[in-house]
């Protein structure tokens, strides 16, 4: 029977050794399965709760919405800088990642992913986390 460890993918402290887990909020979790001959095989996986409130718009503003892959970030000096922030699409996998060292930044996008619903969240320098909805419209 294989074994399993949960963990947080900036942290190698195991938060569950059983197959299902439940994580606790909104981020990047890890699973290490230890089969019978010995082998381990290792993914990691974003998740996304629906449950998390809406943005307080004081607190992060993104324009112009809909984006055509440039990204204008507003950060309420409530919010610790640096931040990390990442993009992901609805499926929970990242697309794109980066910081931001000022409360007014422009994102030029790498990639313009396709047309739709995306999220993008921080990490500030505090630990606050902010996820918020960007819709984006491919040129």
């Amino acid at each position: 029977m294989p074994g399993y460890r949960w963990f947080d993918c900036n942290s190698e402290e195991t938060l569950s050794n059983a197959p299902c887990f439940s994580p606790p909020s909104t981020g990047c979790y890890c699973s290490a399965v230890t089969f019978a001959n010995g082998c381990i095989d290792t993914a990691c996986y974003a998740f996304i709760f629906s449950a998390i409130p809406d943005v307080v718009e004081d607190q992060i503003l993104i324009s112009p919405i809909p984006s055509d892959g440039t990204l204008d970030i507003r950060l309420s000096h409530k919010i610790s800088l640096p931040v990390q922030w990442t993009l992901v699409d609805v499926w929970g996998r990242q697309l794109e990642n980066g910081k931001l060292d000022q409360q007014l930044s422009t994102i030029p996008l790498k990639v313009v992913p396709p047309s739709g619903v995306y999220y993008f969240n921080i990490l500030s320098a505090g630990n606050q986390t902010i996820t918020t909805k960007l819709i984006i419209e491919a040129p």
